[in-house]
Order: C-alpha cells, then structure tokens, then sequence
C-alpha cells in the first residue's frame, strides 16, 4: 500500500494519451488486473481534459481518439501472444505471475522500439523470474534493468501505530514480507513456496 498501482496507473494514463500506444495492464487473475484497470478508467472519468478523448470504454478496454488502447487481461500468454506493436506493459503482482506469461510479454514488446515493461509486487518466492529481475535491477548487472524497493515506512496512508499493534498477531514471516516487503526463502517458511501454490 504505498502506491505502486497508482503510479502505474498513471504511467499507463499517460502513455496512450501522449502518444499512440498499446498499453496492456496484467495481473495473475483478471479481477486483479481489472483493480488497476479501474483505476485508469477512474481517473480518466474525473478529467474534463482526458474524458473526451474516450471513442470505446469497457471494464477490459479503452480506445482514444489518437488511436491509443488501453486492455485489460490476465495472466493468460495465449491472451498477450495475440498482440502486436506493444508499446507499454504493466505486470501487476508480478512475483504471482507465471514463466510463460514473462516470455508472452517480452515478445510482444520487441517491435515498438523504447518499449517499456514494468513490474511491480508484494515479494514471495525468491525462486522466480521476478525476484531475478528484481535483483539484477539492485546489482546493476544490465542497464535496462532498474528496480526499486519500498517498505510501510514510506507510505503517508499507512497507520504506523497499527501497524505496530499488529506486529505482536502475525508470523515473523507474514510482517516480513507484507509489511517490510522481504522476500523469504523456503527455509525461512513454514511452508514452502511451491507447496502452498
């Protein structure tokens, strides 16, 4: 809760509307994808300015009138594989996501040339293409790749005083990766990762 989907919301906003873009927005389930989704079509909704540059507006699409798109999918490759001259994926609870869905993706974004994917998440198994970005964004080991790393503490919204009541009623590991957003490994769980998904 500090913002991630917000900010990318934003980013998708202005995208289609600065140039002509599609721009795919993708979470593990649609209903997830379709939280942010709601988000974008919201402040869309509330703008005099963007509004009127709506042609088609559904719960998994728009369409502008500079010939921008904006969808809505979930975390299905053959749904993404469908898709060409991507200019901006956004990956929400990207470390839920699956292989095949990165590899869909990447494809999709090699014809647009300055295409961007961004990846946001809570963290959970360090086992996952993910965290691997993740960490080469931290190590520096390739120049596209940057990443970024934000606990509770940065949040204006969060209760701090809350926070620190629940503390002493969850498991070390859930106030590690929930609150202070650590990825854990197996042998830090209860249960491992692979069992509980």
């Amino acid at each position: 809760q500090v913002g991630k989907s917000t900010a990318c919301a934003i980013k998708a906003i202005h995208k289609a509307f600065s140039q002509q873009s599609k721009v795919l927005v993708v979470s593990p389930s649609l209903r997830q994808s379709g939280l942010m989704f709601g988000t974008i079509r919201q402040f869309i909704g509330e703008s005099d300015w963007l509004r009127g540059s709506l042609i088609d507006d559904t719960k998994t699409y728009i369409k502008l009138s500079n010939g921008s798109e904006l969808w809505c999918l979930p975390d299905s490759p053959t749904q993404i594989r469908g898709f060409s001259k991507v200019s901006t994926v956004i990956v929400d609870e990207a470390n839920f996501c699956s292989q095949e869905l990165l590899r869909a993706v990447q494809y999709s974004l090699l014809t647009v040339p300055g295409s961007q994917l961004f990846m946001i998440s809570s963290p959970w198994s360090i086992d996952h293409w993910f965290y691997r970005y993740y960490q080469d964004g931290q190590d520096k080991k390739d120049p596209t790749i940057a990443s970024f790393h934000y606990t509770y503490e940065v949040s204006p919204l969060i209760q701090k005083d809350y926070v620190e009541r629940k503390k002493d009623k969850i498991t070390d590991e859930e106030y590690r990766t929930e609150i202070l957003g650590e990825w854990i490994g197996d042998e830090d769980a209860y249960f491992d990762y692979e069992l509980v998904e």
